[in-house]
């Protein structure tokens, strides 16, 4: 389990990043996500944060892209940060959802992950998949994932009313669509068609 990235961001801005730090470590989580996503931090400082989180024996995720708008990503970028990664002892590189989003919408997201399936270290990247939409609208960028990434790559964001969905898609069946009419808690195409 691990914290999501903005509460440590306001956690710097307060001054009381160490603090956040120690209380993840006594609530039992094992990894934080550093990110700018609303608040800017600069490059310099999410790997000093990283190297605070490796240091109290947590797992450190720093995440690429932010939240709203901002420039396409390119596979060249991811490679820098991973390699930036590597010197601040992280585990992994998180890409923004809303990035892949963007670059999905633009027609970038084809070579942004192709680019991304060639990089060495590519085991080490997490793709976030965009939050609150359908399956049949989440099934298109999951399934270029896994066919250009392979199926063992790693994802996050995943909502609990597409796991079954996600997983069938990524072991390459074709009941991914089925599986997204499951019902859940909150209700479902499968509820709205009774």
């Amino acid at each position: 389990m691990f914290s999501g990235g903005m509460a440590l961001e306001l956690a710097a801005l307060q001054g009381r990043a160490q603090e956040f730090i120690e209380t993840t470590t006594s609530y039992g989580l094992d990894a934080i996500e550093i990110s700018s996503s609303v608040a800017y931090l600069s490059a310099r400082t999410k790997l000093a944060l990283a190297r605070e989180v490796k240091a109290a024996g947590l797992s450190a995720f720093i995440e690429l892209g932010r939240k709203g708008e901002a420039p396409p990503l390119t596979a060249a970028e991811v490679e820098r940060h991973l390699e930036l990664l590597e010197d601040a002892g992280a585990d992994g590189l998180i890409v923004e959802s809303e990035r892949i989003a963007d670059m999905q919408q633009q027609g970038l997201a084809e070579a942004f992950l192709e680019g991304c399936a060639s990089l060495t270290s590519a085991d080490r990247l997490v793709f976030e998949l965009p939050y609150g939409l359908s399956f049949p609208q989440l099934e298109p960028l999951a399934s270029r994932l896994f066919a250009i990434l392979g199926p063992e790559v790693n994802i996050g964001n995943v909502e609990v009313r597409h796991v079954m969905a996600i997983e069938t898609l990524r072991r390459g069946s074709c009941f991914g669509e089925l599986f997204a009419l499951v019902p859940t808690l909150e209700g479902s195409a499968f509820d709205a068609r009774r």
